[in-house]
């Protein structure tokens, strides 16, 4: 199912689409458990709560119960790549703007936000591609934001 930007549809339509789609992430249901985020379908996150309105956007924003999930491609533009400071502001974002973010490699190599060492051994140097997925409240903001440090090196 194609979905317009900004278009209005029916949320059991996106449910029978999504339960049909594999990868899509999801949390575990521990909320203190870091190492499985993003690794169960969202489809299993769907069933258990009840669904609104949904809208897709042209960056596939979906809103569902107040909360956002982004997807962005972005490329590592600093000399340095993805550095310690650099993955520090990532890291400091996530909890400020209460996001789950996860950075993704085209090799399918994943780090969550949430780990500083995860997210320094995607060697992630200049030139690098990741998809970078945020999931929560502020999930736009947040991307706009690890899209500047990305852009910027965090001061370096």
């Amino acid at each position: 199912m194609v979905v317009q930007a900004d278009q209005k549809i029916n949320p059991g339509q996106l449910y029978k689409s999504i339960t049909q789609f594999d990868g899509i992430v999801g949390r575990c249901s521990k909320s203190s458990c870091t190492t499985c985020t993003f690794r169960f379908l969202r489809s299993v996150r769907l069933t258990l709560e009840p669904l609104t309105t949904i809208y897709r956007a042209a960056n596939c924003f979906i809103s569902i119960n107040n909360t956002t999930m982004v997807n962005k491609h972005l490329t590592v533009k600093t000399p340095h790549g993805l550095h310690f400071r650099a993955a520090a502001k990532i890291l400091r974002i996530s909890r400020e703007q209460q996001c789950s973010i996860l950075l993704e490699k085209k090799n399918g190599e994943t780090a969550s936000a949430e780990s500083l060492l995860e997210m320094l051994t995607l060697c992630a140097i200049s030139g690098t591609k990741l998809k970078v997925t945020a999931e929560g409240r502020n999930g736009c903001r947040a991307l706009a934001m690890i899209e500047e440090v990305f852009e910027n090196g965090a001061g370096i």
